[in-house]
């Protein structure tokens, strides 16, 4: 069976959003295995409930919502196994991570920008430091560095990038 546009859409939209509903609900658990299995949940959710989406909102406000539901159904079922937050904290810390999320992607997007500025080594040096799984020894491995010699160009770039995102930032004004 072909699927629909709007399965299409979920689809597109789930690949697009998927780690920041599970960066979501890891700030609500605080336990990793907790959130990816409530991230399994909400996607599931997420495409039962699709035809009440409408594609002109913000999906990730709507997905965030079913996330936080599905935290909050979590936690009851949990009882008193484990210390969990309360449904007004849980309500306070996602209004708190929800209202960031504008700022984190402008901090993203000038980020993206301050690398670019980055010589290719740099840049190249940098990424393969934070590839997931790696390390500084992987990074110096990668760049035929010793590993001190790569923990002082680390620091250098990061240093570099610092300066760039907070320059930037503090020259544009809040949207």
């Amino acid at each position: 069976m072909k699927p629909s546009p709007k399965d299409k859409l979920l689809f597109r939209l789930l690949l697009e959003n998927r780690h920041r509903i599970y960066a979501y609900l890891f700030t609500l658990i605080r336990n990793r295995a907790d959130a990816e299995d409530l991230l399994q949940d909400t996607c599931v959710t997420l495409w039962e409930k699709f035809d009440d989406f409408d594609p002109k909102t913000d999906f990730i406000a709507w997905s965030f919502r079913v996330a936080l539901w599905k935290v909050k159904n979590f936690q009851r079922k949990q009882g008193r196994a484990k210390v969990t937050f309360n449904d007004e904290l849980l309500d306070i810390i996602a209004n708190r991570y929800e209202n960031q999320i504008p700022k984190l992607g402008r901090r993203r997007e000038v980020l993206q920008d301050c690398l670019e500025k980055l010589s290719h080594a740099d840049r190249e040096f940098i990424l393969a430091r934070y590839e997931p799984g790696a390390s500084a020894q992987t990074a110096a491995e990668h760049s035929g560095r010793n590993i001190q010699a790569a923990y002082k160009a680390l620091a250098r770039i990061r240093k570099r990038l610092h300066q760039c995102v907070t320059h930037n930032l503090d020259a544009q004004p809040e949207m």
